[in-house]
């Protein structure tokens, strides 16, 4: 596994056992010399990549790990300061970090899970290798984390799952302690005409390469490894060792 990961919490608890509490005070402040330095960046990074937008996200500011329940203490923080630290390799140390997730998207048999390949043009991690994911922003505290990890999921895959199957697996930190990544599963609403050892490619959106999405064989997923990977497949590779 890559040395970035930092397993925080592994465990199996149902993803409704997660819950999030915002402090609308809790806003990440730097010193004004931090400030222009990432003034500065973001300015040079948005003419290299016009569609970056400056959004804001959630952070994680403490969490608090019980047997039956887990407690996020989350806090906002602009997406140019988690692009600037990630980018200069610098800890968010006023902060956990930027609030993320990986789903391990199973068909209801479990034979096979869903992989793609991020476009190679991509300025976040190229080429790699990942099972779909996103990051959460200030909107989703509107609901719950599963149904901000729908949303992200039917934007990436068009895929309905079955919410009851949602399950938290490991609570990680990567990408040079910028970010706290949330790795679940859960299972696709409706079968797959696939035999077992077979895959079947299926459409996803323009953050895959060639818009494609494959239904993998679990049995396979071992040929992976040595790949370029995102967090949630190389712990799950790590684990199968």
């Amino acid at each position: 596994m890559k040395k970035e990961i930092e397993i925080m919490w592994r465990g199996n608890l149902p993803l409704s056992a997660v819950e999030w509490e915002f402090d609308t005070t809790a806003e990440v402040v730097f010193s004004r010399e931090t400030e222009e330095k990432i003034k500065d960046f973001w300015g040079k990074a948005v003419k290299q990549y016009p569609s970056m937008y400056d959004g804001t996200l959630l952070c994680v500011q403490g969490i608090e790990c019980q047997p039956e329940k887990i407690t996020l203490k989350i806090g906002h923080i602009p997406f140019s300061v988690v692009h600037y630290h990630y980018e200069n390799k610098k800890p968010l140390t006023v902060t956990n970090g930027s609030l993320g997730f990986q789903a391990k998207i199973y068909n209801p048999a479990r034979t096979h899970l869903l992989i793609g390949q991020r476009v190679s043009t991509s300025d976040y991690k190229p080429g790699y290798t990942t099972i779909p994911g996103g990051i959460f922003e200030k909107k989703d505290l509107q609901g719950t984390i599963a149904e901000a990890c729908i949303r992200e999921i039917i934007e990436e895959t068009a895929i309905e799952v079955k919410t009851e199957t949602f399950r938290l697996l490991t609570i990680y930190r990567e990408d040079h302690k910028v970010a706290i990544g949330l790795l679940i599963e859960v299972e696709a609403k409706k079968e797959i005409a696939v035999t077992k050892n077979e895959s079947l490619t299926i459409p996803g959106n323009e953050e895959w390469e060639k818009q494609e999405l494959a239904w993998y064989p679990t049995s396979k997923l071992m040929e992976l490894k040595g790949k370029p990977l995102l967090e949630g497949l190389a712990i799950t590779l790590n684990e199968k060792q």
